[in-house]
């Protein structure tokens, strides 16, 4: 239920709130027990949003070792509690973190309980679903970092947060590409239902251009080689965008949702990189090659996944 690629993304959105609000060379144990906060936090709407989704994803995950409601003997009841059990984990790590945290845990309860369950059930309520759940995944973890250095946002840090938040609404809006039959089947009205998939994706650029435009327009003259790198990878992302709006064939649409979510990754991480660096007394020409090589691996490794066929098989563990 830790779905630890998604675990990994939003401790990376930690580490960037953390070194946007004061660029540090190490990590305090604070920042590890904020990590696994946030981990136990998301097992708990994981639990429990599989419980609410259970009928849907008999379709659409039905054979997905991720879902132990689909693949094992376990029961509804039983992934309740451990739902419990873990958003239970994440108070004890708030607690030993600061007594203030427990704020975030009830807000990213309140988050997944909005999102997964009757009668709100934000998840069934087209972009407002894409606009919810970045919450989660990006805002409660960028917070959460940040105020473990300081207990205010500066605008630099501001204008981060909000060009993160805005471009995830990007990725978020293609991961129910892999669940559309069972979504459509059973009523589950998010955006792709609701709209069909060359509105999405037409949004899903919008959303990448707008954050682009907020990083390049407050980051350009302090980070200027970082800017000048996320370009071509937001260009090949709206290609990405362009094929999946007409694809047709179930498991290349996966590939492209991975693809466009994996060059996103390598635009996070260049920046996580140029955060960092600030720390450091390297040279600018030591830096800039650093952010540069970061950024370049993972879109490269984005791409000749996104080109090598064979990699097909298992994609809906990879979303």
């Amino acid at each position: 239920m830790l779905r630890i690629r998604t675990v990994i993304l939003m401790i990376t959105f930690e580490a960037i709130g953390y070194e946007a609000v004061k660029p540090t060379r190490s990590l305090s144990i604070q920042f590890i027990l904020a990590a696994i906060m946030l981990g136990a936090l998301y097992m708990s709407a994981t639990c429990f949003n599989d419980v609410a989704d259970e009928k849907i994803d008999k379709v659409n995950l039905a054979h997905d070792e991720t879902r132990p409601l689909m693949t094992t003997n376990v029961t509804s009841r039983q992934l309740r509690n451990l739902g419990i059990i873990a958003l239970t984990v994440s108070m004890v790590m708030a607690v030993l973190i600061s007594p203030i945290y427990i704020i975030f845990v009830l807000c990213g309860a309140i988050i997944s309980i909005f999102y997964s369950l009757p009668p709100i059930q934000i998840s069934h309520r087209g972009i407002f679903a894409s606009l919810w759940l970045p919450l989660s995944y990006v805002v409660l973890p960028f917070l959460v970092g940040a105020f473990l250095q300081t207990q205010t946002l500066d605008a630099m840090s501001r204008y981060i947060l909000l060009a993160v938040y805005v471009s995830f609404i990007g990725r978020i809006l293609l991961k129910d590409f892999r669940d559309y039959e069972g979504d459509k089947k059973f009523g589950k009205l998010n955006f792709l239902v609701r709209h069909g998939p060359k509105k999405t994706c037409f949004v899903a650029v919008i959303a990448w251009l707008l954050g682009d435009l907020i990083i390049s327009w407050s980051l350009f003259k302090t980070f200027p080689i970082l800017i000048i790198l996320v370009q071509p990878i937001v260009i090949v992302i709206m290609f990405g965008l362009y094929l999946l709006a007409y694809e047709k064939k179930y498991t290349q649409k996966l590939l492209e949702v991975i693809f466009v979510g994996r060059m996103g990754n390598s635009i996070a991480l260049a920046l996580l990189a140029a955060l960092t660096l600030q720390a450091f007394h390297y040279s600018t020409a030591q830096k800039n090659l650093t952010i540069v090589a970061i950024g370049a691996f993972v879109s490269v490794s984005a791409i000749t996944l996104w080109r090598d066929g064979s990699l097909v098989k298992d994609l809906r563990d990879r979303i």
